[in-house]
């Protein structure tokens, strides 16, 4: 008799739990209002030239919202920096970070570089992707 009031007492303690967490098991119908864009300076750069662009967060909340966003940079498909960016209390509006700011480092190595960056909790196909080419410039025929 007692084990089986311990497996009901289990059993209503896992299905409350369940309760809580199954927003989270759902992140593909999620919403946040929290948007992200990524604005780069154009859509070719040369490998002697600095990569710019802003990272612009747009909070729709009433108030200050803590957000955490993961930030993956791509060369030619391969990762070359994967992080995460934790905001205490990210401000209602128009938030804008340059690249720097907000953490992402671009060495101006040639090839194509993707940036992608993802509310924590939110679907993949909630992120803001940018893609953009580093061409190399050889120095030829330079006379000093």
């Amino acid at each position: 008799m007692r084990l089986l009031l311990v497996d009901q007492i289990l059993f209503i303690v896992m299905a409350g739990l369940g309760a809580l967490t199954s927003p989270f098991a759902l992140a593909d119908e999620m919403v946040s209002p929290v948007s992200v864009t990524i604005q780069m300076a154009q859509e070719t750069f040369s490998s002697s030239d600095a990569v710019e662009g802003k990272v612009v967060l747009y909070n729709t909340a009433p108030s200050g919202l803590h957000a955490i966003f993961n930030v993956d940079v791509l060369l030619n498909g391969t990762s070359q920096q994967s992080f995460f960016i934790s905001f205490k209390s990210l401000l209602t509006g128009r938030n804008v970070f340059s690249l720097k700011d907000f953490g992402v480092r671009l060495p101006a190595q040639a090839g194509q570089w993707r940036i992608v960056i993802k509310q924590q909790g939110l679907a993949d196909d909630k992120a803001a992707r940018a893609d953009f080419v580093v061409e190399s410039k050889d120095v030829v025929g330079k006379i000093f």
